[in-house]
């Protein structure tokens, strides 16, 4: 059986990450605090204007997170997996000069997951709507939970302001560019930093359903840390990721889908009597999400 602090890793595993998988395919860039670019080659494709189109589209993204943990005495590593999937609606129209109006509603939720242990509550997920404001290519001006919201309203804000990634205003063929991003929340009773650096490439076009599409190429560094209290005891968290993502554009503007995975070793130390440093825990999640029909 675990240890009390083994138990209290694997919760905070499930804080720390759960609703991010719903993004997690198109985020190998967060949306950056500082965002630098380089131009191709000049044997490459001449660069081309990038603009989201205006218009309402429809995906489904499935996330599958495997967590393992190793237990002491020679007994077979603990391991579940947890299956999301999600149907989301994204809608992005005129605002203002140089603004879309972006909307985001989680039209529904289903998870299965081989833990015995009572399914996840799905309820105040279901037909949530976001709405912010972005660049013509993608850069977030505002998109956040309204002040006195919920805890889950503020994660699903943060999980999806990642769903469109930021990208240059000139795309082509070798074009590469750098994002960094530090961000600070609170889950539950503990405060949690993580700071991510991706770099994204254009590797190339493609077709796609009959559209001339971009393939980007993402891979992100993300480092976390996490203190809170369990039972008046302090807990002191370290996780350390990596992200790989492919990310399919189209050339008139629409996001065609993506896929990508995640690793994160994740350590919680808590000083108790029967504390310590628990077994570490990691975490691979595998997201898609697929542009549906008629797009």
């Amino acid at each position: 059986m675990y240890r009390r602090h083994d138990a209290v890793c694997l919760r905070l595993a499930g804080l720390m990450t759960g609703l991010l998988t719903a993004a997690l395919a198109t985020t190998a860039a967060a949306q950056p605090a500082t965002h630098s670019a380089a131009l191709p080659p000049a044997s490459a494709t001449l660069a081309a204007p990038f603009m989201y189109a205006n218009g309402t589209h429809h995906y489904r993204i499935t996330s599958v997170d495997t967590r393992t943990q190793n237990q002491a005495g020679g007994r077979a590593p603990f391991e579940f997996t947890t299956t999301t999937t999600q149907f989301v609606t994204l809608t992005l129209a005129p605002h203002a000069r140089d603004t879309l109006t972006m909307t985001l509603t989680l039209d529904s939720v289903n998870v299965t997951s081989t833990l015995d242990a009572p399914p996840a509550n799905t309820d105040g997920m279901r037909g949530a709507r976001m709405e912010g404001t972005v660049s013509p290519q993608g850069k977030i001006y505002a998109f956040a939970a309204a002040p006195g919201d919920n805890q889950l309203k503020v994660a699903l804000y943060r999980a999806f302001s990642r769903f469109i990634s930021a990208v240059p205003t000139q795309l082509a063929a070798g074009t590469t560019w750098t994002d960094t991003l530090a961000d600070s929340f609170k889950r539950g009773e503990f405060d949690i930093k993580t700071s991510t650096v991706t770099t994204s490439k254009v590797s190339g076009d493609t077709t796609v359903a009959g559209q001339h599409a971009w393939r980007v190429e993402r891979s992100g560094i993300i480092s976390t840390t996490g203190e809170g209290t369990e039972r008046g005891n302090p807990i002191h968290l370290t996780a350390d990721g990596t992200i790989r993502a492919v990310q399919l554009l189209s050339q008139a503007g629409v996001y065609l889908g993506s896929a990508g995975t995640q690793t994160t070793h994740l350590v919680m130390s808590m000083i108790e009597s029967n504390g310590g440093e628990s077994q570490p825990i990691q975490e691979v999640i595998k997201s898609t999400v697929e542009a549906l029909p008629g797009q």
